[in-house]
């Protein structure tokens, strides 16, 4: 079994923590999920950070960098973001707009204008 080389910055509860264990950060992953879900709520409560982001390749993330998530299958809001994201993207990125496009036809109902 290879060793897990990585140190990653967790944060738990608003608390810090340092691992290199891969089984404590998934499970630090994992609570954190369940305690987000059981708040994420787009009628009520302000903005607050809430998720821990990372890349599904496994690059790390900027640390700089600033994202904002919505949830597409439970707020409606989300859809109409992501509807002028598509929108404005199209400009810069024709093939991302499609994909977009294509995933609110086929998994949301969305009817092209």
């Amino acid at each position: 079994m290879a060793m897990y080389e990585r140190t990653v910055l967790m944060a738990y509860n608003g608390q810090q923590y340092e691992t290199c264990d891969k089984y404590t950060e998934q499970l630090i992953r994992v609570i954190n999920n369940l305690i987000f879900l059981g708040m994420a709520n787009y009628k009520q409560g302000g903005y607050e950070k809430k998720y821990i982001i990372s890349k599904a390749n496994g690059n790390p993330t900027d640390p700089n960098a600033d994202y904002f998530v919505l949830r597409l299958d439970k707020d409606p809001h989300a859809q109409k973001a992501l509807i002028s994201y598509m929108k404005s993207v199209r400009v810069d990125n024709e093939q991302l707009a499609n994909n977009l496009e294509q995933k609110l036809i086929n998994e949301y109902g969305w009817e092209k204008n």
